[in-house]
């Protein structure tokens, strides 16, 4: 499913989060979904880092898996675009590296934490995987 998705970028339970932590619910902000019909599933912009040049994604919706993750300027696979810790003045970068299962195969990398914001909302510190390590058949 994710082969033919060149920014392979998976945001999970992401109106879960965003209720729990701001107290209100995603139906009265002004996030736009964009629907991949060839594809079947949603995407929306995110921004990662504090910087005068955020790192904008445009991520799948994914609610199958509990991690969020994106692809490093550490990695060799070319899809763009590319997490880079150091572009961003708030990112806090750990030695903890973390495997991701899925379905067309598992990706490992970092574990990070940064600012990130969707719509009208931030979160400080939100946890992700940067990806360095995907399956050969990412890499097609």
């Amino acid at each position: 499913m994710f082969k033919s998705f060149k920014n392979i970028l998976v945001l999970s339970l992401l109106s879960l989060a965003f209720s729990s932590l701001t107290g209100r619910l995603l139906q009265t902000s002004s996030i736009e979904l964009k629907y991949i019909e060839a594809e079947q599933f949603y995407t929306v912009p995110i921004t990662v880092g504090n910087s005068e040049e955020p790192q904008v994604f445009e991520v799948q919706v994914d609610t199958t898996t509990s991690e969020t993750w994106f692809p490093s300027i550490l990695t060799n696979y070319t899809v763009q675009p590319k997490y880079d810790a150091s572009a961003s003045n708030s990112s806090k970068l750990t030695n903890q590296t973390i495997e991701v299962d899925d379905e067309d195969g598992d990706v490992s990398g970092k574990a990070t934490y940064d600012l990130i914001k969707i719509g009208e909302y931030s979160i400080k510190n939100f946890g992700f995987v940067q990806i360095e390590n995907y399956p050969t058949e990412f890499k097609d």
